[in-house]
């Protein structure tokens, strides 16, 4: 199933790389017939291979819970935030929050709006009015998790957003405790359903744009597809119900969708005389540089998420709970998801391999090529994503043996050590079958 061609723009809203060359608008296809010209690094300008090399530190953001049985329903959260809108001081970071989060609720937020979306909405109002009833603004960057396991980020002037990522990803193990099957049905509700041309899948969605603090926007995460297919795949092959089959191909069928079609997939060349192959990108810019959000340790994780659902998704179903109970045949979507896992993972591997090179200067690894808020290959990756690059190459090489990967680990590790720095303690990736069955 291929999505329909599609002409990938430039967004004339947004300030080109000084230096990338003019970006041109062209037809693209799936099957990688035609051309797309992108950013290619001039002679003589400056990049992050040019420059003395800085390795940011960054600190690890701190996390909060919200107790089960203390987070207000979605009509007493709205009231909620319009009180402490009313009470908050003209121009301040809370005031600025607080209207943010009322304004996401008007527009996406109402009757109109897809199931899905109004229960993503929703679910942040509640968050945020649990957490502007007691404190006031952050002062940095918070993950909250609430008592479903659905994790939150706080971003300034925007209150806290719900994070598929990280809730599926399980991150820092905030929500180890919750089952596949029981978080699974939560996702499953914020899951938006969308149908281009004949293709229908599902997405979970994000609304901030991270290069522009004023816009709002539905928008996905492939990282997130990834990790919401592999999670409802095992939840499936834990439960035998058949919804979770149908939203793990869902999930799996948006990273077929352009990004400018609503899915997650660019075609992306570098340089220009290379062969179009997709790259799923952490976060979706439609009309955009096609390279625009997509970084290199979202790509690794989707890659390897997508081959574990491939390989779950092969195994026999559970036994049923009982001997007594009926033992259905697996429907249809699961052999589809099978092979459409394994198909996204063997053209993303193409592109991984290509472009890895492209991610080195020589001195550290790139956080991308192109990522918001950033000139073309200008976005070094701090200390804990490079560490996280290497990681995920070495679990890259355990899967795909023989392509590359081991050597750019070995390569980016002596990066480390060349700076005199150590990579945080090594801790097994969080995904999404890590959680506890039942």
């Amino acid at each position: 199933m291929h999505p329909p061609r599609r002409t990938y723009r430039f967004d004339r809203g947004m300030s080109k790389p000084a230096n990338c060359g003019a970006l041109k608008t062209r037809k693209t296809s799936w099957r990688l017939a035609a051309s797309i010209t992108v950013c290619v690094l001039a002679s003589g300008t400056a990049s992050a291979a040019d420059a003395p090399l800085k390795v940011q530190v960054t600190p690890r953001s701190p996390s909060s819970a919200i107790p089960k049985g203390t987070m207000p329903t979605a009509t007493a959260g709205r009231a909620i935030l319009r009180q402490r809108l009313a009470a908050s001081t003209p121009g301040s970071k809370q005031r600025a929050d607080l209207a943010w989060v009322l304004r996401l609720d008007r527009r996406f937020g109402g009757s109109g709006q897809p199931a899905g979306r109004r229960a993503t909405v929703n679910r942040a109002v509640r968050i945020n009015a649990w957490w502007f009833a007691r404190y006031p603004s952050p002062s940095q960057r918070v993950v909250l998790r609430d008592p479903d396991g659905v994790l939150a980020t706080y971003r300034e002037h925007h209150g806290f957003m719900v994070n598929p990522v990280a809730t599926i990803g399980r991150w820092r193990s905030l929500n180890k405790d919750v089952s596949n099957p029981r978080l699974a049905r939560t996702m499953l509700r914020m899951g938006v359903k969308r149908d281009v041309e004949g293709v229908e899948f599902r997405v979970w969605e994000y609304y901030d744009v991270a290069d522009n603090r004023n816009a709002m926007r539905p928008g996905i995460s492939a990282m997130g597809q990834a990790r919401a297919s592999l999670l409802l795949a095992q939840a499936y092959r834990q439960t035998g119900d058949p919804a979770y089959a149908r939203g793990s191909l869902g999930a799996l069928r948006a990273l077929t969708v352009p990004v400018d079609d609503g899915g997650g997939v660019s075609l992306v060349s570098f340089p220009e005389s290379q062969p179009l192959t997709p790259w799923y990108v952490e976060r979706a810019y439609p009309d955009a540089n096609p390279w625009k959000g997509a970084a290199l340790n979202g790509f690794m994780v989707t890659l390897l998420d997508l081959e574990r659902t491939s390989e779950v998704m092969g195994r026999p179903k559970l036994p049923p709970p009982r001997p007594e109970a009926a033992y259905d045949a697996p429907p249809i979507e699961v052999a589809q998801a099978k092979n459409l896992a394994r198909r996204l993972v063997d053209e993303g591997l193409v592109s991984l391999k290509r472009y890895i090179p492209a991610h080195d200067t020589g001195q550290w690894s790139l956080y991308g090529l192109l990522t918001p808020g950033y000139r073309w290959r200008e976005k070094v990756a701090d200390l804990n994503y490079h560490c996280y690059h290497i990681t995920l190459l070495r679990k890259l090489d355990a899967d795909f043996p023989g392509q590359t990967f081991a050597h750019f680990a070995v390569r980016w590790q002596g990066y480390v050590r060349k700076q005199r720095l150590e990579c945080p303690s090594a801790t097994p990736l969080p995904t999404a079958n890590s959680a506890s069955n039942g």
